[in-house]
């Protein structure tokens, strides 16, 4: 789609939503959402699990850390800092709409080197 945007666009006024086809369940505190593109499972923790189940679109990133940090009583700066790193992270793999990710469609250049992945998405794993 040429209204696509690199996930490394991605800024705190971008309103995040996961793709509609990728599907997930949270299972003991994690997601684990699955790909059917590129037949890939991803295993989130609790932090990314909760990030992960407010990408509707209807919100940017910059209200998504408002209403984190509101929540948690933490400091807005690093939770603005991780939501914008994890939703970059889910875009760079290729689960968001309308973004652009680093991996290709056979899943290779899934792996940036001088990128390191967001702390709390935890790796695609086999399905």
């Amino acid at each position: 789609m040429s209204d696509d945007i690199a996930a490394s666009a991605i800024d705190s006024q971008f309103a995040p939503r996961a793709r509609p086809d990728v599907a997930w369940v949270e299972l003991d505190g994690q997601v684990v959402a699955f790909d059917p593109v590129r037949m890939t499972s991803y295993v989130l923790n609790a932090t990314a699990g909760l990030i992960w189940q407010l990408l509707d679109g209807s919100d940017t990133v910059e209200v998504l850390s408002a209403d984190l940090a509101a929540a948690f009583g933490a400091d807005l700066d690093q939770i603005r800092s991780d939501v914008l790193t994890t939703v970059r992270r889910f875009g760079d793999q290729g689960l968001l709409a309308g973004v652009t990710g680093q991996r290709s469609e056979d899943g290779s250049g899934d792996r940036d080197p001088d990128r390191s992945p967001s702390r709390f998405l935890l790796g695609p794993e086999s399905p």
